[in-house]
């Protein structure tokens, strides 16, 4: 049997530039990041364009098309291998394994120019790996574990959302699985970003609590019927939403209408909302082998402040044709033969 690949508590302790980011502020991260920028093979631009029609903003960074791509089978791992940034947070799983926040090094925003100008690109990119070890994944972990790694980003946008870094700022929570929507490494990994431009989805959920006084989740929870609820745990319930625009398109939301943040959930609801985000990722791997298609997903937090929190999971099963681009969208999957495909794959 082959040993264990792992990045080794040796390593992670040189590349530590904190063991506990429960000790910086959020001004003490940004100078991390700003040492860090010399040293990174490619910077974004410090340009944000906004499209007049929905003022969208959009980055560029040309870099990151030379991300390497790490498959699964690769016995060679540049992160086991210890090619990282600095590690700004190193939290102690047990034994010999560790959870951790870096810098990310093909970042799509950094702390340069006027952190509060719209259209200056600024921000402050990590990535959080649940484990050290090459083959432990976020959704195979004991419950107490998983829990005790999102704890780490729920602290991290705590000290970011209560800073004083910018007049508004925005912390996007996000996963890629799978080369063709983003993924680029096996080793598992999240994605987080605190930056000065509000993203889309933000300003809709923002829209929507502006004009009906609650957030969409609000809505759903008063109309959903029991066909679409694929599991509950707690105040969470993960479901099949009746507005899917793609087959198998999964939420998880909270009616609770304190619980605007991460940071604003008590540690029940935190234990819950892990459950929840390990079944609805080890549905993907049995769904994508139902379909046999190769695993390829997102998952987005919205977590904007403007109603409860909730969390949008899209499966790459049905490309964007023409009419989805023209907003005319065709799912070639019904919402509750969805739910009743992933009950039936969740107790199988």
């Amino acid at each position: 049997m082959d040993t264990p690949i792992k990045l080794t508590k040796d390593i992670l302790l040189e590349l530590a530039e904190v063991e506990d980011m429960a000790s910086l502020s959020a001004e003490a991260m940004r100078d991390f990041f700003r040492e860090e920028i010399p040293k990174l093979p490619h910077l974004p631009s410090s340009k944000v364009v906004h499209d007049p029609r929905n003022q969208l903003p959009i980055f560029y960074s040309p870099g990151r098309q030379n991300r390497p791509f790490i498959a699964k089978e690769d016995r060679s791992c540049p992160i086991c291998e210890g090619n990282l940034t600095g590690i700004i947070d190193l939290c102690h799983l047990s034994g010999e394994e560790y959870a951790f926040i870096n810098k990310n090094l093909y970042p799509i925003s950094v702390p340069q120019g006027i952190a509060h100008e719209k259209n200056n690109n600024w921000g402050l990119h990590f990535l959080l790996w649940p484990s050290n070890i090459h083959e432990r994944r976020f959704e195979n972990m004991e419950i107490n574990i998983a829990h005790k790694v999102l704890s780490r980003v729920i602290l991290l946008e705590k000290i970011l959302l209560n800073s004083s870094l910018l007049d508004k700022g925005y912390f996007a929570f996000i996963r890629n699985e799978g080369q063709s929507v983003g993924g680029s490494v096996y080793h598992d990994h999240f994605q987080m970003l605190y930056s000065n431009q509000e993203p889309l989805s933000f300003r809709e959920d923002r829209n929507f609590y502006e004009k009906h006084g609650v957030g969409p989740t609000q809505i759903l929870h008063e109309e959903i019927s029991t066909e679409l609820i694929v599991l509950s745990q707690g105040e969470w319930q993960l479901v099949v939403p009746p507005y899917i625009k793609r087959p198998y398109e999964l939420m998880i939301y909270t009616p609770n209408r304190s619980n605007v943040h991460l940071n604003s959930l008590s540690e029940t609801s935190v234990r819950d909302l892990t459950f929840l985000l390990q079944k609805s990722f080890q549905l993907q791997t049995s769904l994508f082998k139902h379909l046999g298609k190769d695993k390829a997903y997102n998952l987005i937090c919205h977590n904007s402040g403007y109603g409860s929190i909730y969390f949008e999971l899209f499966p790459m099963v049905q490309p964007l044709g023409g009419f989805e681009r023209l907003g005319l969208y065709l799912s070639q999957g019904d919402p509750i033969e969805g739910a009743e495909l992933y009950r039936q794959l969740l107790f199988s």
